[in-house]
């Protein structure tokens, strides 16, 4: 006779599918500012949604692009950056303007209850230290892989 080791949880699936889990957790806000090429393409990626996260606006200068939107997701005035992520409640932002401007973004973005920012400028940004800054360096990442690519 074999003997079956029991656990108290028959008939009970204690880890929870996709499904479950992702109808239960709440989807986090993403702002970005810089609603150019790139701006655009990150705003129109659904795959965040497997993380529960979701770039709900995007806030760009030019008035072309705040009039037209993108990809069906409002684009703000950057002077609505603080009301705009407070309503949402946004703790992440996106970063994707010219270097010359992402440090003053940045700013804005922590004083606007931002406590997570994603940079794709080509500048290293200064914040406190609660706030965490991820760079991406796209093209230090380019250059990486050519230098690999040269020696193979």
């Amino acid at each position: 006779m074999k003997s079956k080791r029991r656990c108290g949880m028959e008939g009970i699936n204690p880890v929870p599918g996709p499904k479950a889990v992702r109808q239960s957790r709440k989807t986090d806000a993403v702002v970005l500012v810089g609603v150019g090429k790139l701006g655009k393409a990150l705003m129109s990626y659904a795959g965040y949604s497997v993380y529960d996260l979701d770039i709900l606006a995007g806030f760009d200068v030019d008035p072309k692009i705040i009039k037209k939107g993108a990809y069906g997701k409002p684009v703000y005035p950057i002077d609505r950056l603080n009301e705009i992520c407070r309503r949402l409640d946004a703790k992440i932002g996106v970063i994707t303007t010219p270097g010359s401007c992402a440090q003053p973004v940045c700013d804005a973005l922590v004083k606007a209850g931002i406590v997570a920012v994603w940079n794709y400028s080509s500048v290293r940004l200064k914040a406190p230290p609660q706030v965490m800054v991820h760079h991406e360096d796209m093209t230090g990442s380019l250059r990486r892989l050519a230098e690999y690519a040269a020696k193979h």
